[in-house]
């Protein structure tokens, strides 16, 4: 078992996610759970994103 760490980018690194994944990354650990771990980059298009019904 270990412990979870997130990424936390500058706002300019990641204008969206920044203050997301500082917050995650606030986030006490509690109690050690199994857990996967992925790791990728992605590139969304704002202006192309479609909410699905």
């Amino acid at each position: 078992m270990g412990r979870g760490e997130f990424a936390t980018p500058t706002d300019d690194q990641a204008p969206y996610s920044a203050v997301v994944l500082r917050a995650l990354a606030a986030v006490p650990q509690v109690e050690p759970r199994p857990a996967f771990v992925g790791v990728g980059t992605a590139k969304l298009l704002r202006n192309r994103t479609e909410w699905l019904a």
